[in-house]
């Protein structure tokens, strides 16, 4: 188990020094220059040598090399640097905004599983039914809609037409209703579709065959036997969709005006606020990344069939 902890977390570092690196390059090749934004929301017509001197203060008159080297150095000290735009360090800017984003995923991710898990053990209740058939098509239908467009037409029917939440801030729980629902659906909707398919899988076995002609109920059969072993690959995919309701924040952040990391990022990239992008990305790729490998670990300890070694299960 060790050794295979340890390949996990090598390749974890592995895998964020890639991240911090392709990050860094793309950042560098984006048009614009932070300098010149910088000066211009000072209020300054820059001339050329206001340029150049505000590139050597901020440091990008140096080699794409020497800036990344420069930086993975602030990094292991937890120095994210400076954002260009507020001139305050990187880690505080995210350590006020991190709660109000922890804040909405953490809602969505519970709020996707209590909706997901009944509905689709329902479903399986009222398999082949037209209940379960409207429910699927239901699901399909938000899976297929693009979260600005759910989230627009959340606001535009819950809070403007029937005035029922507010659209806008943080100010009370309130507030926080309509982006939970807005990040939480989809996800959802897919959760309700997986955990459905893998149920009724599950309940074609061979050994749920046994188990009927011993003269078990279903229900007992569904909830004792057949609901463990389907829950255990959505296990796995819990950890990738943690990480992925946190990436989508930030349509959900900027629909709401919610002051969090998302709509945060999506103003530094307008800024050329190159500090503050990179200590999103990094954060998010370290989030996302420990999730899985701690999820991973789970997995081989709640079935133990799988062993700890590559190319032998997962």
């Amino acid at each position: 188990m060790w050794k295979y902890a340890a390949k996990k977390t090598l390749g974890l570092v592995a895998i964020l020094f890639g991240v911090s690196v392709l990050t860094f390059v793309l950042t560098a090749w984006i048009r614009g220059n932070p300098a010149e934004v910088v000066l211009g929301r000072a209020g300054v017509d820059p001339s050329r040598a206001d340029v150049v001197m505000m590139e050597q203060r901020m440091g990008l008159d140096q080699s794409i090399v020497a800036r990344y080297l420069d930086w993975a150095r602030n990094l292991l000290r937890l120095d994210f640097g400076t954002s260009y735009t507020s001139g305050l360090p990187v880690i505080e800017e995210i350590k006020y905004r991190l709660p109000a984003t922890l804040h909405l995923t953490a809602g969505a991710f519970v709020l996707m599983l209590v909706t997901a898990v009944p509905i689709a053990i329902f479903m399986v209740v009222k398999k082949d039914s037209w209940t379960e058939y409207s429910l699927n098509a239901v699901t399909f239908i938000v899976m297929g809609t693009p979260g600005f467009v759910l989230g627009m037409g959340l606001a535009w029917l819950i809070s403007v037409r029937l005035r029922l939440l507010p659209m806008v801030g943080n100010k009370t729980p309130a507030h926080s209703v309509l982006p939970i629902i807005t990040l939480a659906l989809p996800m959802a909707c897919r959760y309700i579709r997986l955990i459905r398919s893998n149920i009724i899988e599950v309940l074609d076995e061979d050994y749920i065959f046994l188990l009927r002609t011993r003269g078990l109920k279903e229900r007992t059969i569904l909830f004792s036997h057949a609901l463990k072993n389907a829950f255990i690959p959505i296990v796995n995919l819990m950890g990738i969709s943690l990480g992925s309701l946190l990436g989508g924040s930030i349509v959900v952040e900027s629909i709401f005006s919610w002051p969090g990391l998302g709509n945060y990022l999506m103003i530094s990239i307008g800024n050329r606020d190159y500090p503050v992008v990179l200590a999103y990305v990094l954060l998010m790729a370290t989030v996302f990344v420990a999730i899985n490998y701690l999820v991973d670990l789970f997995i081989c300890f709640l079935d133990p069939r799988i062993p700890f070694t590559e190319g032998k299960g997962r």
